[in-house]
């Protein structure tokens, strides 16, 4: 399916740190607080990017030289997001119930209003509550995360609006507020790009019509970005910004995030070395879970239990395409 046409689709219808004093890889590239680059990676088939044709802005066909024998041009084509449906909802750990033991609950996109857990809210919650828009719609997607980081006690950080306070953990990040776990760092450090392929989460919606969701925004520059000799660029030709910020005005405790992505202008094509790079195998991370084992969580089941039972994968796993068989061959990051 091609990069967009999941999310047309879906219109029309954690990982803890470590105390081994190695550095801990994070999953996700966060979304949190602060500015990431990154880079859309290209489809991958056979050990092979997969290209198509590079048009003119009237959809005319490229090719060397400008001249009729000229061999066609070629244009490397973005991979395809992975949709899907969640919530965070409180489970049983160990006997404990509460909103410490939430965990994210993987749901069938396709029964978006005939599921378990909304059978459950429905009746339950009252319109406007948390728990009553608990389910939404996000995607993932692997990219090369190029954003500067600085490694410090075993961990990555990143720099939010604040300062480099901000912990790789999970698609969010998480802001250190204890002083003396920063990292070690002046303030105007700069950093180091991470250059690693991370996971990309974020909201998702229909791109047909269009909305304001994250995905939206990035689809947006499909197609639209040409460079100084007005040629137009693939998605995978350029990095791109991703601006996250907080407003922390008007009611008490109330805080609007607001996420904005802009192209910066700088292309190029990402080296065949980085597109064959290992990718989180997506699409087995984010298989709905039975339905029963939604019930079982919902009628109090331990957490952990109900995972061994279902074979429920919770941690995404790295993947190398095979060269030879197109086969996917885990890949161990450590």
């Amino acid at each position: 399916m091609a990069f967009g046409q999941q999310a047309k689709k879906m219109g029309e219808k954690s990982n803890g740190g470590n105390t081994s004093g190695e550095v801990y890889i994070p999953t996700h590239m966060p979304t949190g607080s602060g500015k990431r680059i990154f880079r859309v990676l290209s489809e991958v088939s056979n050990g092979q990017v997969v290209t198509t044709p590079r048009l003119s802005p009237n959809g005319v066909e490229l090719r060397e030289g400008n001249k009729k024998t000229g061999k066609v041009l070629e244009v490397s084509q973005p991979a395809s997001e992975v949709g899907f449906m969640y919530a965070w909802w409180p489970v049983s750990i160990n006997g404990v119930i509460s909103p410490n033991t939430s965990r994210k609950l993987i749901l069938d996109s396709n029964k978006r209003w005939d599921n378990p857990l909304w059978d459950h809210i429905k009746p339950n919650y009252e319109k406007g509550s948390k728990e009553y828009a608990a389910i939404k719609l996000a995607f993932a997607m692997n990219v090369y995360d190029k954003t500067p980081v600085v490694e410090f006690d075993g961990k990555v950080w990143y720099r939010s609006e604040t300062g480099w306070n901000l912990q790789a953990y999970g698609d969010k990040g998480k802001i250190e507020t204890d002083k003396t776990k920063l990292p070690n760092v002046s303030a105007d450090e700069v950093g180091k790009p991470f250059n690693q392929v991370r996971i990309f989460e974020g909201s998702y919606g229909s791109v047909n019509p269009p909305g304001k969701h994250l995905f939206q925004q990035i689809y947006n520059l499909v197609g639209q970005v040409e460079d100084g000799d007005g040629l137009i660029r693939s998605i995978t030709e350029f990095d791109i910004r991703l601006t996250t910020t907080t407003d922390l005005t008007g009611a008490k405790d109330f805080t609007k995030t607001a996420r904005s992505v802009m192209n910066l202008n700088k292309f190029e094509t990402t080296p065949t070395e980085i597109e064959l790079l290992p990718r989180f195998d997506l699409e087995t991370w984010l298989t709905p879970w039975p339905d029963q084992a939604i019930i079982d969580l919902l009628d109090g089941a331990d957490y952990n239990q109900v995972l061994l039972d279902y074979g429920i994968q919770v941690t995404p796993k790295l993947i190398v395409p095979s060269v030879l068989d197109n086969s996917e061959t885990p890949f161990d990051e450590d």
